[in-house]
Order: structure tokens, then sequence, then C-alpha cells
């Protein structure tokens, strides 16, 4: 079996508006015919993975993928489609996100 890192990025439609959601994820590459038994033990990894990922560590990560698709700029703008007709969704990723390291 093997796993990796990815994010997920998806359109979402939620208050009157179109959003671009990243969301980092762990996935498994889980070979046919793999026992149960295994298959399980792979699951148990995946999910310890993300239970210890408090607000720091997570947008550590995703604040990661985000260099990653912005480059060096404040920000970049991604068309869905790549069309000039006026019916293309186009977004703009900024580096900042909704994360607060404000603790009490």
């Amino acid at each position: 079996m093997q796993w990796n890192e990815a994010c997920v990025l998806r359109v979402d439609f939620r208050l009157q508006s179109l959003w671009l959601l990243l969301e980092p994820r762990v996935v498994l590459s889980i070979p046919e015919g793999t026992a149960d038994d295994a298959v399980e033990v792979a699951r148990e990894f995946v999910r310890e993975r993300w239970a210890v990922r408090r607000n720091k560590q997570a947008n550590a990560i995703l604040d990661g993928w985000i260099k990653l698709i912005v480059g060096e700029g404040a920000s970049i703008r991604l068309r869905a489609f790549e069309i000039s007709d006026g019916h293309d969704a186009e977004f703009e990723i900024m580096r900042v996100t909704g994360f607060s390291g404000i603790s009490k």
C-alpha cells in the first residue's frame, strides 16, 4: 500500500457566491486483494494522521499547498475553463487563510 498527502480542489456555491475550496487529504492506494486487516491498519494510520492535526498544524499544511499554487506572489487568479465568453468561473487564491493563530 502507498499513501501520500494531496490537496483536493472543488467549487462550492455558498452565500450567493462560488468558492474554490482547498481540502488537504491523505490518500491511500490499496492494491486489489489486500487483506482486510491490512486495509484496516492503513485506514487507522490515516485517521491517526488527521486526529493529531489541530488548527495550527492543519493551517501549516494548507499554507504549504497555497504556496505551491500561488507561488511567490500575494495571490493568483485562476479560471475554471479558460474561456472568455463571460461564463467562466474565476477565482483569486490569496496567501491569507481563515486561520487565526490567537489562543487564550
